[in-house]
């Protein structure tokens, strides 16, 4: 998506264009994000959090007598905080820029690259909080860059995991998604036989049980399994009021300056009380 610096749309006033350079950066970095496909993405308006959760996983129905009553049943909750972090972005055109008739080129490609550091900063957060709350884990006989490394074997051992240590049913399943090594992309899509016809590993295992795959940056020794959920993890975004998260600053004689301010946290939800880690997150070592 481009956008032209000079047209009535973004230079009638400076507080209108700053605004749609901000949409047009967020915009493309979400669509970048690997991570959105492993956390719940949430706009908040606060930049201090706090979390209720149940001490309980599952209120059992008690059998009861005709003519009676089930005892109540009392939840106790307990509390988990965060505070997002503050991340800023900021932009330059140039009065020789503007002077030389290139202020559209250099606006469209320092969109992009913002809204790559901005998807890129957001994937590392994710995934670093993933990998610290990882609840499970699974140790690969054969590394996947093996042409007989059994994959699905390795996936089928962690969904053990997670069924053993969690409540999921067979329909949360299709929420989990494998997230793995950017530079073993070649190796994740080659070809495997399944009966007469050849098809990649991906493509049969989300065919077969809508299991995803994912490459990414984020990660380099290791895979990652995570079940998508409201009680696994969650990005936060502020877009509250009190905040100005995009701003304009003349710099005289130099050029114009956009500022871009975000504030974001990622928090993964324990599956107990005092405790770090989620059980719907899964580590897969020796890949590599």
């Amino acid at each position: 998506m481009t956008m032209k610096y000079f047209e009535a749309t973004t230079s009638d006033k400076d507080i209108l264009r700053q605004e749609v350079m901000r949409t047009l950066i967020y915009r493309q970095a979400e669509s970048m994000i690997v991570g959105a496909n492993a956390c719940m993405m949430v706009n908040v308006g606060s930049l201090d959090l706090k979390f209720d959760l149940p001490k309980t996983t599952m209120i059992t129905p008690q059998q009861i007598e005709e003519m009676s009553e089930a005892d109540l049943q009392r939840i106790g909750f307990y509390q988990i905080n965060t505070s997002l972090d503050k991340y800023q972005t900021r932009l330059m055109i140039s009065d020789e820029t503007k002077a030389r008739q290139l202020a559209n080129e250099q606006v469209n490609m320092s969109l992009a690259q913002a809204a790559k550091g901005i998807a890129f900063q957001k994937d590392s957060d994710i995934f670093t909080t993933l990998v610290a709350a990882s609840g499970n884990s699974v140790a690969c006989d054969t590394v996947w860059t093996d042409p007989t490394a059994d994959i699905m074997t390795d996936v089928a051992d962690m969904i053990a995991e997670m069924l053993d240590s969690t409540m999921i049913t067979e329909a949360d399943i299709n929420n989990l998604g494998i997230y793995y090594p950017a530079k073993l992309f070649g190796y994740m899509s080659r070809p495997i036989q399944i009966g007469e016809v050849q098809m990649t590993l991906k493509n049969w295992a989300q065919r077969e049980f809508n299991i995803k795959f994912f490459a990414t940056r984020q990660l380099t020794d290791r895979a990652l399994a995570v079940i998508k959920g409201t009680d696994t993890a969650y990005h936060f975004t502020y877009t509250g009021k009190a905040v100005p998260l995009t701003e304009f600053k003349r710099q005289e004689g130099v050029g114009d300056t956009y500022i871009f301010t975000q504030y974001f946290k990622s928090k993964a939800i324990p599956y107990a009380q005092n405790q770090t880690t989620c059980k719907k997150i899964g580590t897969f070592t020796g890949i590599l």
